[in-house]
């Protein structure tokens, strides 16, 4: 009774006219936005955790599609249990398509990261998200030092006589 309950929510969910929700292709996988996005959209509704293995399937396209298609074609002939959690289902995307040297290039990406010929919010932006997406935990100054030794030499001058001054 109770999942059938669960199930004409989602339902009802689903079919509300006020509610318009669209789900994130996923065909050239970048699973951080992707992840994101998904979230967003979850949080937003009610869904049972198998209906957002279903929804997160749906927009599934190309090799994305097959693969997931595969995958469960296997469980279900290696008799395991399906994969029905949103959780389970971002394990098993991960470990498919995030190479195991993703975090040490983000690493990398983030330890020789400048400024160039970004502007300094660009430049903020690009380690920000760098960092976010390498889950990188460190006190203000460490990520301020890290700035500031990015950036230009012209505006580190400039940076460096504000500091000075304020001091």
């Amino acid at each position: 009774m109770m999942i059938k309950m669960r199930a004409m929510e989602d339902h009802l969910l689903l079919n509300n006219k006020e509610t318009t929700m669209k789900m994130p292709k996923v065909h050239n996988l970048n699973l951080n936005n992707v992840k994101i996005m998904v979230d967003k959209i979850f949080r937003i509704h009610n869904f049972s955790e198998a209906k957002k293995v279903a929804m997160a399937s749906l927009e599934f396209e190309g090799y994305a599609n097959v693969w997931w298609e595969e995958v469960n074609k296997k469980r279900e002939k290696e008799d395991l249990a399906p994969i029905d959690t949103w959780e389970e289902m971002q394990e098993v995307m991960h470990t498919r398509f995030v190479p195991t040297h993703h975090k040490r290039d983000l690493f990398n990406k983030l330890t020789q990261l400048k400024q160039s010929y970004k502007s300094v919010e660009e430049y903020y932006k690009e380690m920000h998200m760098t960092m976010m997406s390498a889950n990188v935990d460190e006190r203000e100054e460490q990520t301020m030092a890290r700035f500031l030794n990015g950036l230009n030499i012209p505006v580190k001058r400039i940076v460096s006589s504000l500091v000075v001054s304020l001091q």
